[in-house]
């Protein structure tokens, strides 16, 4: 036979309303999945921040994408992550519909396996995000694109790391917390966008002071906003700039000096990389040395 639940008065009227939300989703399945892992259980509480009140008839398609994917693709999230997170949702609103809490069956876009995670622009494209940056924002859009450093790196950023022309960047390896430095010449826009120092010490400030990371998220997304708006819909460049976050402005460097012919080897010690290995994503770009091999055939 099969399993029999029993519903209260409350439970009923909710039933007969259709007026669950996603938050009652969550406690039924919870109820019913007495063994969870501890990314589930973090990932459904997470979900519960934002969904919770959601009546379970109101949530589509679209309205997961802008409420929950869209907010972790511009906080730069992998998409291994993002689809993990993703398919926890997907779980939970499957479940509802088979609890007959819903009639509402919502198919929710997860990245897939495959997809591509080095997104970037090309270079008249990052001016033009530049040029749509809130002023605030400017000289940190392009301290991103044309240094290649991560976010963290950024934010940490002061006066006293910059020697003969070259920004330094300090990272942290292993277990034993070995640092790596490397330096990384600044380009002229960079000190055209940066000004002069402060009584802050920050080279990147907002309002007098250094920026905090949640502060950048924001302002980026904004930048995007305003790009894809200036865009055609559909076509490549719009893609692209859906698709790029803080991070991809580094994939952005690494793929225009590979694309203008500098060496793998010379942008692997830009980008502070200890291992070849890591270049590998952008070998594709990398086409003039095949070109040159073909041209030794003659005619």
């Amino acid at each position: 036979m099969g399993r029999v639940t029993l519903l209260n008065n409350a439970q009923l009227m909710k039933r007969i309303s259709r007026e669950y939300t996603f938050g009652d989703a969550c406690d039924s399945y919870l109820d019913h999945r007495r063994v969870l892992g501890e990314t589930d259980v973090a990932n459904i509480r997470r979900l519960n921040v934002v969904l919770q009140e959601i009546k379970l008839d109101e949530i589509s398609r679209r309205f997961i994408h802008n409420q929950i994917a869209e907010p972790m693709y511009a906080k730069g999230l992998t998409d291994s992550t993002i689809r993990r997170f993703l398919t926890t949702c997907q779980t939970v609103l499957n479940h509802a519909h088979h609890m007959e809490l819903t009639d509402n069956q919502v198919k929710v876009d997860k990245p897939s396996e495959g997809a591509p995670r080095d997104v970037w622009i090309t270079l008249e494209e990052v001016d033009q995000f530049i040029g749509h940056c809130h002023p605030k924002f400017k000289a940190f859009a392009t301290f991103l694109f044309f240094t290649g450093c991560r976010l963290g790196d950024a934010l940490k950023c002061n006066w006293t790391h910059l020697h003969d022309g070259c920004v330094l960047f300090k990272t942290r390896k292993g277990k034993r917390s070995i640092v790596r430095k490397r330096y990384v010449p600044l380009h002229e826009k960079i000190v055209a966008a940066v000004g002069e120092p402060d009584v802050s010490g920050y080279i990147l400030k907002l309002n007098g002071r250094g920026w905090n990371k949640s502060e950048v998220y924001p302002y980026w997304k904004h930048a995007v906003e305003m790009c894809l708006a200036d865009t055609t819909k559909g076509s490549a460049s719009y893609e692209r700039f859906y698709g790029i976050t803080p991070h991809g402005a580094r994939h952005t460097f690494a793929s225009l000096l590979i694309m203008n012919e500098v060496s793998e080897r010379d942008v692997a010690e830009l980008l502070g990389h200890s291992s070849m290995d890591m270049m590998k994503r952008y070998t594709h770009l990398s086409t003039s040395h095949l070109k040159k091999a073909i041209l030794k055939l003659g005619v």
